[in-house]
């Protein structure tokens, strides 16, 4: 499977800040083990890490989506759970050949706000034609208990099969840190 573009930025009110969260996560990411890869990227998404400005920053991650989705929520999550005082937002995203999936929200005045989203099939607007693949309609107005004519092949077509394997899995966690 190839592993393709990878953005990790947290940003923070200042630089201190971030470079005390650049430890953390490098210990959170050091800590973790990924025995099904022949090679660490946990370990290699820790060396990678750097800090400019007041943003703790990497692309340079070799994670397949859903593993970087993971990877990247805990370290968040260990970053707020360390830092309690320090305000930062976050926007994280990962592709593989097969996946996509993306990771962002703040932590501020104690409250962390994660939205993870998973797209299975990587990024899709539109569900397409199971017989000719011409986008029929958009995610966001499909309707199971609607029967649906492909435009371009005049096919009747069942979508709910294509709209399972194309719809994101959104996940929201607010979590308050004491």
């Amino acid at each position: 499977m190839e592993i393709g573009a990878h953005k990790f930025d947290l940003t923070f009110t200042n630089k201190s800040a971030a470079e005390k969260a650049k430890q953390i996560a490098a210990d959170t990411l050091n800590a973790m083990s990924f025995k099904h890869y022949a090679f660490d990227p946990a370990e290699e998404f820790a060396n990678s890490l750097k800090v400019k400005k007041n943003t703790l920053a990497s692309s340079e991650v070799c994670l397949i989506a859903s593993d970087f989705m993971e990877t990247a929520a805990a370290v968040i999550k260990a970053i707020a759970m360390n830092l309690k005082t320090e305000d930062f937002t976050f926007d994280a995203f990962g592709e593989d050949t097969y996946s996509e999936s993306c990771v962002d929200g703040r932590f501020e005045n104690g409250i962390l706000s994660i939205t993870s989203t998973y797209y299975p099939s990587g990024y899709h607007e539109f569900i397409p034609c199971t017989e000719c693949g011409e986008d029929v309609v958009s995610l966001e107005d499909y309707d199971s208990s609607k029967t649906y004519i492909c435009p371009e092949c005049g096919e009747e077509i069942d979508l709910s099969k294509m709209f399972e394997e194309v719809a994101p899995v959104i996940t929201k966690e607010t979590i308050e840190v004491k």
